[in-house]
C-alpha cells in the first residue's frame, strides 16, 4: 500500500511536521532504491564471474546489516572525542573550530 506523505504525518500523528516525515520517509525510500540498484548491478558482476546468486544476496544483506550497525557506532566514538563540529565548514580561522 503506498501512503502518500502528508498521510504518513497524519498516521503518526504529527502536526505541523509532515515536511519533516516526508523528508525522512523519503530518505528510507532513495535509500532503499539505491541499495536495490547496486544489488542489480553485483547480480549482473555475479552473472559474469559464475557467482550463485543467493551466495551474492546473502553477502549483501550481511554487508548492509554490519554497515547499519558499525556506522552510528563509528560515529559516537569520533562524536565523543568532542572534536566534531559539524558546522565549521562555514566559519572562519581564529573561531576555535580548527580552520
Amino acid at each position: 500500500m503506498i501512503v502518500p506523505m502528508p498521510q504518513a504525518a497524519c498516521m503518526l500523528h504529527l502536526q505541523g511536521n509532515g515536511v519533516i516525515v516526508g523528508l525522512g520517509i523519503c530518505g528510507v525510500v532513495i535509500n532503499a532504491t539505491s541499495s536495490a540498484a547496486t544489488l542489480m548491478g553485483d547480480f549482473r558482476t555475479g552473472y559474469i564471474c559464475l557467482a550463485a546468486p543467493r551466495a551474492m544476496f546473502g553477502a549483501q544483506l550481511v554487508g548492509q546489516l554490519l554497515g547499519a550497525i558499525l556506522t552510528p557506532l563509528a560515529f559516537m566514538l569520533f562524536y565523543e572525542t568532542g572534536q566534531v563540529w559539524p558546522w565549521c565548514w562555514c566559519h572562519t580561522a581564529g573561531d576555535g573550530c580548527g580552520g
